[in-house]
This record gives C-alpha cells, structure tokens and sequence, in this order.
C-alpha cells in the first residue's frame, strides 16, 4: 500500500514539475520561454535591466532606447526580438521569426492563438493580423500577430506587444 502511495506521490509531483506551456509544443516553449508575463516572462513597463535578466544573455545590438535579441528556435528557424523603452520602461515588444519548415511557423500561430485567448480571451481578425487587448499590471496593452496561415508561401512569423492609448 504504501508503494501505491510513494508512486502516486511521484508522478503527481512530476506532473506538477511540467511547464504549462508544454501544451502548446516545443516551438511556443522556445520562443515564448515562460508563462509568466505577456511574453517570455516580460510585461510592458518593465525596467531595462528586467528584461536583460530574464533574457539572460547580452543582447545583439543595442541602443539607449533598445535592446536587439537574435535567437535560434531550433535547426530550421531563428527569432529576432526588439524591445523597445521610454525613460527606461518597456512600452513595445517586436518580434520576428523565419521558418525554413511550413509546419513549425503554422504551429507557433496556432499555439499563440490558443495561448493569448486563454489569457485575454477572443481575438479580432482583419487585414492578415489578429489582435487581442488586455490588461497586465494595470497597463492596457495590444497584441498583434501576423496571421498568415492561410498563405502557400508562408515562411515568417510576427508579434507586436505595445501599450494601448486608444480610448
């Protein structure tokens, strides 16, 4: 009985150990990196030195107002990552990535889809893009994807995370 118990034990502590974000596959997992924050553990308003810690290497390139990350998703895609400050607070995130395999780029739509509706609920669509307005932190913020999954030549990726002001 007890060994029923001690392997119980065991697996609901593995299970507990797993990512949330293993639902979504690998390529989410990888570009997104955490499912804290609105992306990779990142809010808007965040200070500088947040965000380069939780990257968690030195940035590509960089500026006053910038930080450029260049990233590897695996053997077939790589991401660029810009954020973007005023007086030292995070007010944009851009991001990039390029697909040699059709199949990586539509899952990293899908996850995406999936994982900010579950987060701030329905989407609006139009023009190639699809949008989701939310709250973090009290800050009203805008997201926008690229939706291209409906194109045969479909090879890129983008997300827009920035500060909303519309009223």
């Amino acid at each position: 009985m007890k060994a029923i118990f001690s392997l119980l034990f065991l697996l609901a502590a593995f299970s507990s150990c797993r990512s949330k974000l293993d639902q979504y596959g690998e390529v989410f997992q990888t570009v997104m990196k955490s499912d804290d924050g609105v992306f990779r553990g990142i809010n808007i308003n965040d200070s500088k030195a947040q965000v380069e810690a939780i990257e968690e290497k030195a940035p590509d390139a960089f500026t006053e107002n910038m930080l450029l990350y260049e990233l590897s998703i695996n053997e077939t895609a790589s991401l660029t990552i810009r954020y973007g400050f005023e007086n030292n607070q995070l007010y944009e995130i851009g991001a990039e990535a390029d697909f040699e395999v059709q199949e990586d780029g539509l899952s990293l739509i899908n996850a995406f889809k999936q994982f900010y509706a579950a987060k701030f609920g329905s989407s609006q669509s139009g023009a190639g893009f699809i949008t989701w307005v939310g709250k973090v932190d009290g800050q009203s913020i805008r997201i926008e994807m690229t939706d291209e999954a409906e194109l045969s030549s479909f090879g890129g990726w983008s997300l827009s995370i920035y500060r909303d002001r519309t009223p």
